[in-house]
């Protein structure tokens, strides 16, 4: 009892004599002070001893816990939010992985619920899928439409608290959508880094019941989602669409056509798209490989161009061999039929309905050369 007095009494004292006591509520009251200081839209609530406020439409709540001095929680919410939650697959699980966003490593490591596996593609991009499992491997969690994390603070207490709401506020942004769900998951398919995800927003797409004008669009795509929408197209417009393809779009696109095409058939469509592949190093010794197997008198002056441009390569003399090989299967055909001087290099010839076999005039100029587009030498 005499040492309680006591101790009332030194404490009573302490302030007069110009010495004050700060507890450890103090601390946080000034840490969350200026916090709110540094950050529009907050405040700190002193009675409950916790920072509070919305900032871009999201609201904030940081406060200390019991579980420790230097312990504290902070909580994030946004409409939008609503009822979605995160489950985290334990480290481990091999077992099935479902294709809710396409992105692989993404849908193995969490899983969201509450929405649409279309709104939730919709919002998530590629940044975001990466935010997002950044954030779920520091401790943050989301259920029922809140985000939090409980920490502890280190040794800069103000600037840790700042990023904590600057990290808070973000992860309520990353599954924000902008625009609507159909104008969205377009991007997706026509923008993301993933091919997988774009295959995936493809479908979600054509699952949606999309207008033709999406559709058009989608074709700009790439060869990958090209190819895809193709796919998914009534049997009757998938040729429409790949002989159009073979003329209007990318090389890449081009090429995956005409060997779409090809599984019907060789014919002018599928050919020009062997000649787009010329244009590609990737496609273009499997397009020169094709032309001498099936190409005609057409596609004499792009093999030439190709021959001449890598003149001394290996991609020259299989140029060359296709010439000849087209050569010879024309040589003996009827009167009009191509043929090239062996003398002239790259000089085309006709053999004209009245001229004797094996006669060659020249057509218009001596050389054709073709210039390869988008040629990555």
């Amino acid at each position: 009892m005499v040492a309680d007095v006591l101790l009332a009494g030194a404490l009573f004292a302490l302030p007069a004599l110009g010495i004050w006591i700060v507890t450890r509520s103090d601390v946080w009251a000034r840490y969350l002070k200026a916090v709110a200081y540094q950050v529009d839209g907050t405040d700190f609530d002193v009675q409950g001893r916790r920072l509070t406020g919305v900032v871009d439409g999201v609201t904030v709540h940081v406060a200390p816990t019991d579980d420790g001095p230097d312990r504290y929680e902070a909580r994030f919410a946004a409409d939008e939010l609503e009822g979605v939650s995160i489950t985290v697959r334990e480290i481990g699980d091999e077992g099935p992985v479902e294709a809710r966003t396409g992105d692989v490593d993404f849908d193995r490591a969490i899983q969201l619920t509450g929405r649409s596996h279309a709104h939730f593609l919709a919002a998530l991009s590629a940044g975001a899928r990466i935010q997002l499992r950044l954030a779920v491997q520091a401790g943050w969690r989301l259920e029922t439409g809140v985000w939090t994390a409980h920490r502890e603070l280190r040794r800069y207490p103000v600037p840790e608290l700042f990023r904590a709401v600057e990290e808070g506020v973000a992860l309520c942004a990353a599954l924000r959508r902008e625009g609507s769900v159909e104008d969205a998951l377009l991007r997706r398919a026509l923008d993301d880094p993933d091919l997988d995800v774009r295959r995936r927003a493809v479908d979600m797409l054509f699952e949606g019941g999309m207008e033709q004008a999406l559709v058009e669009q989608l074709f700009d795509g790439g060869a990958v989602v090209a190819m895809h929408v193709v796919a998914a197209l009534p049997g009757a417009e998938q040729a429409q669409q790949l002989r159009r393809l073979v003329d209007h779009a990318d090389a890449d696109t081009a090429w995956s056509a005409a060997q779409r095409l090809a599984s019907e058939g060789v014919d002018a469509d599928v050919r020009r798209g062997w000649v787009r592949g010329l244009e590609l190093q990737a496609t273009r010794s499997a397009a020169i490989e094709l032309l001498a197997e099936a190409g005609e008198v057409s596609d004499v002056a792009p093999l030439r161009a190709v021959a001449d441009r890598w003149l001394g390569g290996p991609e020259a003399r299989r140029a060359t061999e296709a010439i000849a090989a087209i050569q010879a299967r024309v040589e003996g055909a009827q009167a009009g039929a191509l043929a090239l001087a062996n003398q002239g290099s790259g000089e085309v010839t006709v053999v004209p309905p009245t001229a004797p076999r094996g006669a060659r005039l020249p057509v218009e100029a001596a050389r054709v050369r073709a210039r390869i587009p988008g040629d990555d030498r």
